[in-house]
């Protein structure tokens, strides 16, 4: 079985319907990664995990939001900006 990860890096609004069209998440999530700055949480759905999580931006101290689907074979990344933290996991 294979393994993908698909990271949307301050997406647009077409990469964004990719949320619905590719993966089907369900639309309450889906609006949720279009809102930033949304209250951390975990909820479970049929088929992923989906979490908001929260860091601060290492020069502005500003807040950054993440969202992130994990499903058995896939890890969705959703953020508003590129994000150092990202790169590291990848690598």
């Amino acid at each position: 079985m294979k393994w993908f990860w698909v990271d949307f890096d301050t997406p647009n609004d077409e990469e964004a319907l990719l949320l619905k069209i590719h993966f089907d998440f369900h639309p309450f999530v889906i609006e949720v990664c279009l809102h930033f700055l949304q209250r951390p949480k975990l909820n479970y759905y049929d088929g992923y995990n989906f979490f908001v999580l929260h860091t601060l931006n290492q020069y502005s101290l500003a807040p950054e939001e993440f969202d992130i689907f994990v499903g058995h074979n896939f890890t969705v990344t959703f953020h508003e900006s590129p994000s150092s933290e990202i790169g590291m996991v990848r690598k």
